[in-house]
C-alpha cells in the first residue's frame, strides 16, 4: 500500500493541475463566468415579464425595485416595454447562453482529455528512459497500471476542478440575486446551509480516504490480472487456477465495494443537500408570506433562485467529494512521475569512436541489493577477437554483459573502451555500437519483419542475407504470411530456438562494433547451435564477439576464454590451454562430455 501523502503533496498535485495550460483553463473559467452571468440576466427578465403579464401588454415607464432598474436599461436601448419584446429579449439571452455553454463544455472536455493524454505521454516517455534497476525493483505491473489506469482517473481531476468553478460561480450568481431581493432571508438561508454542510462533512467519510482505497484496490487488481494472464502456462501446469481466481475475486470485491462507497457517499451528499434546501424553502416561504415584505414577482423570483441554487449547491458538494476521491490517483501519478524523473539514464556524453580497439574491465565490483555479484573483476578484449565467458550458474557472467551494455553501472572500478570509461560516451551511441542477444529475448507482438529490423530501414536483400545466416529461412516458409506474419505476444507463435534466431538476426542487422551473445543459442539443438556459431566465427574480422556460454563446445574456437567463479576471473586462456590446466574449465568440460555421451548412448 502506498504511503499516505502529506498535505503539501496533495496541494502540490492540485497546483500542478491548476497551472496546466493556464490560458485555456482561464478562458474556460472566464467563459463559464459569462454563461453564469447570462443566467442571472435571464432571471432578471422574469421581473418585468411577470409584472407585464399582470399589468397588461406594456409596463409603465416608472417602476420600483428590480423591475425599475431593469426597465431603465431597456428604455436606454430604445426598446418597447411590451411583453412580446421582453420575451424576445429573454429568448436572445437564452440562445447566447446555451451556445456559450456548449463551447465551455466542449473546451472543458478537450482540456480534460488533453491533460490525461499528456500525463500518459510523460509517464511513458519517462518509463522508456528509466534505468533497468528501477524495473527490477518495481516490476512492470506498477508501471503499466500507472500509465494505463491511474492517469485516466488523474486526468478527471482537472475536469472536476472546472466543474467546481462553474458550479461555484453559478451559486454566487443565485446568491447575489437572492441578496438583492431579500438580504435577510438570503443570509438566514446561507447560515442554515452552512450548518448542513458542516454536518455532512463531519458525518460522511472523507473522499480522499475512500478514493485511496479505490486506488490501492485497482493496483492490486492489475497485479493479480497480469500474474494470471502472463503466466498462464504455469498456472495451468501447476494447478494454480483456483487460487488465482479466488485472489482475483477477493481483490475485485474490494475494488467494487470501495468504488460503490465513493458513489454512495456522493449520492448521499446530494440527497441530503436537496432535502435540506427543500425544507429550508418551506420555511422561507412561510417567513416571506408572514412578513409580507416581497411582491409576488419578487417572491417568485426569489424562490426560483433558491430552487435553482439547491441543485447547484448539491452538485458543488458532490464535485468537491469527487475531487477528493480522485485526488489519490493524481497524487500517485505525480509521485510515479517524480520517481521516474529521478531514475532517468544519462543521455549526454561524448561521441563513441568509429573504431572500438579495446574493451577492458578494470577491478569492477557490482552488487544486486547488497548481494555481491562481481568483485574486482578484470578482463580485456581487443578488436576483432572472439572471447568466451564460462562458469557455473550464478557466477556473474550475465552481469558482465549487462555492465558492458550499460544496463547497470559498476559500484566500483571502470569499464573502458579505448581507454575511456564507457559512462563518458553518449548512451544511445554506445548501445548502437554494442548489439546484444539475450538468452530469453523479447519478441514484439508485431510482424517478423519488424522484429528483425527493429523499425530500421533495411533492404530486402540484406534482410534475407542475414535471415539465412541466422537460419531463419529454415522456418520462414512455415509462417502463413512469411516476413509479414504477426508473431503474437512475446513471440508465442515461435519456438524457443526460433525466438533466439530472430534475436540473433536482429543483432546482426544492427551491424554493431561489438556483438554480445548471452547464452544466445541455449534453446537450439547441438547441430543448429554449431551452425550458428560457425556463422558468428565467420563474421567480419573487425567485429568483436563476446559470448557467454553454457555449452563449452560453442566457445572452443574462441581466441580467449575466461572462467568466472563467484564474481571473479579464475582462469583465462584458449580452449586447449584451459584443458591442460585441469581447473574448473576442464572439470566443466569433462562433465558436459560425460553427459553428452550418456545422452547419445541412451
Amino acid at each position: 500500500m502506498a504511503a499516505t501523502p502529506s498535505v503539501s503533496e496533495k496541494y502540490a498535485s492540485l497546483r500542478r493541475v491548476a497551472l496546466y495550460r493556464p490560458a485555456l483553463t482561464g478562458s474556460i473559467v472566464a467563459a463559464s463566468l459569462f454563461v453564469m452571468l447570462l443566467e442571472g440576466v435571464g432571471l432578471s427578465f422574469l421581473f418585468p415579464i411577470l409584472d407585464a403579464a399582470q399589468a397588461g401588454q406594456s409596463l409603465p415607464l416608472q417602476a420600483n425595485g428590480v423591475t425599475g432598474r431593469f426597465l431603465s436599461v431597456y428604455v436606454a436601448a430604445g426598446l418597447p416595454l411590451t411583453l412580446e419584446f421582453l420575451l424576445v429579449g429573454l429568448a436572445c439571452v437564452m440562445v447566447i447562453r446555451f451556445t456559450a455553454s456548449f463551447a465551455v463544455k466542449w473546451l472543458a472536455a478537450k482540456l480534460t482529455q488533453t491533460y490525461e493524454r499528456d500525463l500518459k505521454d510523460r509517464a511513458y516517455e519517462l518509463a522508456m528512459g528509466a534505468s533497468v534497476a528501477y524495473y527490477d525493483d518495481k516490476g512492470s505491473d506498477d508501471i503499466m497500471n500507472t500509465i494505463l489506469t491511474q492517469t485516466r482517473y488523474a486526468g478527471r481531476v482537472i475536469g472536476r476542478i472546472i466543474q467546481f468553478f462553474q458550479q461555484a460561480i453559478l451559486c454566487l450568481v443565485y446568491i447575489g440575486i437572492a441578496l438583492t431581493i431579500a438580504p435577510v432571508l438570503a443570509v438566514g438561508a446561507a447560515v442554515a446551509l452552512g450548518g448542513v454542510t458542516a454536518i455532512i462533512r463531519y458525518g460522511i467519510e472523507p473522499g480522499y480516504a475512500v478514493g485511496d482505497r479505490v486506488a490501492t484496490a485497482n493496483e492490486q487488481l492489475q497485479e493479480t490480472t497480469q500474474a494470471g494472464t502472463q503466466g498462464i502456462r504455469d498456472v495451468k501446469l501447476f494447478g494454480m487456477r483456483d487460487g488465482l481466481l479466488a485472489e482475483f475475486r477477493s481483490t475485485l470485491d474490494r475494488y467494487t465495494s470501495t468504488s460503490v462507497a465513493v458513489r454512495r457517499n456522493q449520492v448521499a451528499i446530494g440527497s441530503l443537500y436537496r432535502l435540506s434546501v427543500s425544507l429550508l424553502l418551506f420555511g422561507l416561504v412561510y417567513v416571506a408570506i408572514s412578513l409580507r415584505a416581497l411582491s409576488i414577482a419578487e417572491l417568485g423570483v426569489f424562490l426560483f433562485a433558491m430552487l435553482r441554487l439547491a441543485p447547484r449547491l448539491s452538485s458543488l458538494s458532490s464535485t468537491i467529494y469527487a475531487i477528493e476521491g480522485e485526488l489519490p490517483h493524481l497524487v500517485r501519478t505525480h509521485q510515479f512521475i517524480g520517481r521516474l524523473e529521478a531514475q532517468q539514464e544519462p543521455t549526454d556524453g561524448q561521441s563513441v569512436p568509429d573504431s572500438i580497439e579495446e574493451i577492458a574491465f578494470e577491478n569492477v565490483s557490482f552488487a544486486y541489493e547488497d548481494e555481491p555479484v562481481l568483485a574486482d573483476f578484470s578482463m580485456a578484449v581487443d578488436r576483432g577477437e572472439f572471447v568466451g565467458i564460462v562458469g557455473k550458474s550464478g557466477g556473474g557472467k550475465s552481469t558482465v554483459v549487462s555492465l558492458l551494455t550499460r544496463l547497470y553501472t559498476p559500484d566500483s572500478g571502470e569499464v573502458l573502451a579505448n581507454g575511456t570509461p564507457i559512462s563518458a560516451y553518449a548512451l544511445e551511441e554506445w548501445r548502437e555500437a554494442v548489439a546484444m542477444v539475450r538468452q530469453d529475448p523479447h519478441i514484439f507482438n508485431d510482424t517478423l519483419r519488424y522484429n528483425l529490423t527493429a523499425g530500421r530501414d533495411i533492404t530486402e536483400e540484406t534482410l534475407y542475407e542475414v535471415a539465412e545466416k541466422a537460419l531463419i529461412l529454415e522456418f520462414l516458409d512455415d509462417l502463413p504470411q512469411g516476413l509479414d506474419t504477426v508473431l503474437g505476444d512475446d513471440g508465442v507463435k515461435l519456438s524457443g530456438g526460433q525466438r533466439q534466431r530472430v534475436a540473433l538476426a536482429r543483432a546482426l542487422l544492427a551491424d554493431a562494433e561489438v556483438l554480445v551473445l548471452d547464452e544466445a543459442t541455449s534453446d537450439l539443438d547441438s547441430n543448429l547451435e554449431q551452425q550458428i556459431h560457425r556463422t558468428v566465427e565467420t563474421l567480419d574480422g573487425d567485429q568483436t564477439v563476446i559470448a557467454i556460454a553454457h555449452r563449452l563446445s560453442t566457445v572452443s574456437n574462441a581466441d580467449r576464454i575466461y572462467t568466472v567463479e563467484d564474481g571473479q576471473v579464475t582462469e583465462r586462456g584458449s580452449h586447449a590451454e584451459l584443458l591442460n590446466d585441469n581447473g574448473t574449465y576442464a572439470e566443466l568440460y569433462a562433465m558436459q562430455g560425460t553427459a553428452a555421451a550418456q545422452s547419445s548412448s541412451g
